[in-house]
């Protein structure tokens, strides 16, 4: 908590300066941005997993383009950073089997520590003077001395070759109990856990690139009209105003395009979509008829889209009012049947257009952006899905020697010819 609250009070005390010093170099300042915010992370740690158990667990809600496997692989990760960083020191440092067992203690500690770093950082970043800290006691007497890192410097000399070098360190004294330990060093256990990790990070990396595509957020999504309902749009917050907005048909057919515009890069999947449509007004023998089409436009404008859904064999089409189909409001018209997926590039749109065409009878109107049960007209299309395939790319890191060492590279370019 001292380090925290220290580091955090001295961030916001000095940013402005360092960021506006002529002595700090660009490249610096952009490393002193990248540690600022190192023990606030705790606390967004802690509010991040929180919001997300309650979301997933509770609410059973998602964020929109936000998967659920996505989401658990963040908790997951974050619960065993710790845990697996101490356990590469361990092993790098040939540490005696008894240290495993503390690997253990870091999945407590991971948590254990992360609510009390938190508070002293959002403490550092909001208090107008730092607050005191205690000295810890130091005695001097060294209780376990660290052996020679030779993993480390075998670790070294494989990413950056001979420019890696050696260590210069002063000899230890050599007391019994360390050649006693020197004669059974148990090696292999830190062996076995390493293999154990590589074949379970192999393991996952395959098994993503087969993993099933995971629903998201995305339905169902709520026609609105803009200021002055002159805006046609679509999103997945329901409707708000009291007086909705409104479309009356017309012997012509009137047609009105809605865009959910500027979507990350996703996947509508195979199947049927459905319009839930509010209505009023009318009189006599009233019969009027709703068409509907859905696709995807590659910009941020649905200008110009092109229709895909439905398909060339497959309706989506309905008829309400007095003499019509639907004899009350709300109904919902859904495709005669299954439609193809749908890839939605990144900045690209989702697009909606509604045709109202009359027929007999006073002219209805439809209504939207009202507030739910009343006039939140929707659209509810397939399944949203992300795929998640890219943890196989770490395995670009054995190539990282290639890269640091040119005598290597240019030898694999000599075979390869």
């Amino acid at each position: 908590m001292r380090w925290a609250e220290g580091h955090t009070y001295n961030v916001r005390k000095w940013f402005l300066p360092i960021m506006l010093s002529p002595s700090v170099k660009p490249l610096e300042k952009v490393e002193f941005l990248f540690d600022a915010v190192y023990y606030l992370q705790a606390a967004l740690f802690a509010v991040g997993t929180v919001s997300w158990l309650l979301s997933e667990l509770v609410f059973r809600a998602h964020i929109p383009g936000w998967t659920a496997a996505l989401g658990w692989s963040l908790i997951f990760s974050n619960v065993f950073a710790l845990p697996l960083m101490n356990l590469g020191g361990l092993i790098l440092e040939d540490a005696p089997a008894r240290d495993m067992q503390g690997v253990l203690g870091a999945l407590v500690l991971s948590f254990a520590l992360v609510p009390f770093q938190g508070w002293a950082a959002l403490k550092g970043l909001l208090e107008k003077e730092e607050g005191p800290w205690f000295r810890t006691p130091k005695t001097g007497n060294i209780t376990d001395p660290v052996k020679h890192l030779r993993r480390l410097h075998l670790l070294r000399r494989w990413l950056l070759g001979p420019r890696a070098g050696g260590y210069a360190r002063k000899p230890l004294a050599v007391t019994p109990k360390m050649q006693a330990r020197a004669r059974q060093p148990k090696r292999w256990i830190g062996w076995i856990v390493a293999t154990g990790l590589l074949l379970a990070f192999g393991a996952l990396a395959w098994g993503s690139s087969r993993v099933a595509t995971v629903q998201a957020a995305g339905n169902p999504l709520y026609l609105h009209g803009g200021a002055l309902c002159v805006t046609p749009s679509l999103d997945q917050t329901a409707g708000s105003m009291a007086t909705p907005c409104s479309i009356q048909s017309s012997a012509g057919g009137v047609a009105t395009v809605f865009g959910f515009t500027n979507l990350p890069a996703q996947t509508v999947a195979a199947g049927t979509w459905s319009f839930t449509m509010y209505w009023t007004g009318g009189n006599g023998n009233t019969n009027d008829t709703v068409t509907l089409s859905a696709g995807i436009s590659l910009t941020s404008s649905c200008t110009g889209f092109v229709a895909t859904v439905p398909n060339g064999v497959s309706t989506w089409t309905d008829t309400y009012g007095s003499s019509g189909a639907n004899l009350t409001s709300p109904f919902t018209v859904t495709t005669s049947a299954s439609q193809l997926p749908m890839v939605i590039p990144p900045g690209g749109s989702l697009c909606l257009q509604v045709v109202l065409t009359h027929t007999t009878g006073g002219k209805p109107s439809m209504m939207y952006d009202g507030i739910v049960g009343t006039a939140d007209t929707r659209l509810v299309p397939p399944s949203t899905v992300v795929p998640e395939s890219l943890v196989g790319w770490l395995g670009l890191a054995f190539a990282i020697p290639l890269v640091t060492q040119r005598r290597r590279l240019l030898a694999l370019l000599r075979l390869s010819r």
